[in-house]
């Protein structure tokens, strides 16, 4: 944004109740939500901030928590930023 370098990527999560809350701040371009709860749906939205503010939100991000045969099973969930 206006050409100036990252500061930090946000991400926020919304588990239901429509309001989503910064969960991560960092330059990683990548991140893992661990400990979900299967059965559950799960929203991000990310966005990106420099020195001239903050970049525009994403459009929301769905996943969902499934249960899997342990040998597959999955507790986290990994967002390339």
């Amino acid at each position: 944004m206006n050409g100036s370098p990252l500061q930090f990527y946000t991400v926020m999560k919304d588990v239901g109740s429509g309001v989503f809350y910064p969960l991560y701040q960092g330059i990683e371009t990548s991140f893992t939500d661990t400990d979900l709860i299967d059965g559950y749906a799960y929203n991000y939205k990310v966005y990106a901030t420099n020195a001239a503010g903050d970049g525009p939100i994403s459009a929301p991000i769905l996943t969902y928590a499934a249960e899997l045969p342990s040998m597959l099973r999955q507790d986290q969930v990994t967002i390339g930023l």
